[in-house]
């Protein structure tokens, strides 16, 4: 644990928003800005700090408890937005924080730190109901992700004017998130908030991020197969269809801000509908297997990441494994 101060030239710099870039961006339990870190070292880094609305706390709590478990638990599993550290900020005049209906910057935000690293997550858990009822907002900082690689702006249709992420491209795409929520399954946690602005592609590396675990759930008992099922269909209404076709399926949530219950309430199947431009698009098997995971047709991540990678060899000049 370590004391710091938030403000120009001290341990962390608050800078522009991170959330406003787009409407469906705005978080219900928190705000994120970029951040200039300065570890103990001296050297400073970008990252994205996430703090707690102060105006949501009785809100947001649970939802800081569960992610800094989730992400702690999740932190050598690739494609796991990654925390750098963790702790809590007291502002010295939260009212100077800029609204997120604009793109007002955060410079001005000065106050207390208390520092934490990961390895310490237990202590956070511990302090935090004290150091909210002091005053003090718990905080991430994030690794960074940047809004040119979001999947909303490669994926739909209207933003991109029709150029749909190439169906290749969108298969490895799938196949690592599958992947992702295979080894959360694992550890017993769902993901659950699928919308697709939470999905990150960086096509030079080959590699998804998930980001924003804060409506995912630890079952420490075990999960149960209805939970995964639901999981892997809000996955597939919200988030593959979305990368196939360039729109959520009819019926999914929307990609904006969205409420543990209203998740819990969602659907659990869906029916596909086909436009000219989808069956232009996508071959039959892609196309059977999008219906199939949006009626619940796969039992695990595992399995639904099978039948993505076992449509690769079809479509020529791509590698037929996702490991090749």
């Amino acid at each position: 644990m370590q004391d710091g101060v938030l403000g120009k030239d001290r341990d962390i710099f608050l800078t522009d928003p991170l959330d406003t870039w787009t409407p469906e961006a705005r978080g219900s339990s928190a705000r994120v800005f970029l951040g200039s870190i300065r570890n103990s070292n001296g050297y400073r880094r970008l990252a994205a700090v996430k703090f707690m609305r102060p105006d949501e706390i009785g809100y947001a709590t649970p939802m800081f408890i569960e992610e800094a478990i989730i992400l702690n638990e999740l932190k050598d599993v690739d494609g796991v937005m990654r925390m750098l550290e963790l702790g809590f900020l007291k502002l010295e005049n939260p009212h100077e924080i800029p609204p997120d209906s604009d793109s007002g910057t955060a410079r001005n935000l000065r106050g207390q730190l208390v520092r934490l690293l990961p390895v310490e997550t237990t202590t956070y858990l511990n302090q935090i109901a004290s150091r909210l009822a002091d005053g003090w907002l718990p905080y991430f900082v994030l690794e960074r992700r940047y809004t040119e690689n979001n999947l909303l702006l490669l994926c739909d249709k209207n933003r991109t004017r029709g150029r749909y992420l190439p169906v290749g491209t969108g298969l490895l795409c799938a196949a690592r998130a599958c992947a992702i929520l295979q080894t959360a399954h694992e550890h017993n946690i769902v993901y659950r908030d699928h919308k697709i602005i939470h999905y990150y592609w960086d096509d030079e590396n080959q590699q998804l991020t998930l980001i924003d675990w804060n409506v995912a759930k630890q079952h420490p008992n075990g999960v149960s197969s209805h939970e995964i099922q639901h999981d892997l269909t809000q996955f597939a209404a919200r988030a593959l269809h979305y990368i196939f076709t360039g729109r959520s399926v009819s019926g999914a949530l929307p990609v904006g801000p969205t409420t543990s219950a209203e998740i819990e309430k969602a659907a659990s199947l869906y029916n596909a509908s086909w436009t000219y431009d989808d069956r232009k698009r996508l071959n039959r098997d892609i196309r059977q297997m999008l219906e199939n995971a949006l009626t619940g047709q796969y039992e695990s991540a595992r399995a639904l990441g099978d039948a993505l990678e076992g449509l690769l060899p079809s479509l020529t000049g791509l590698p037929v494994s996702l490991t090749g």
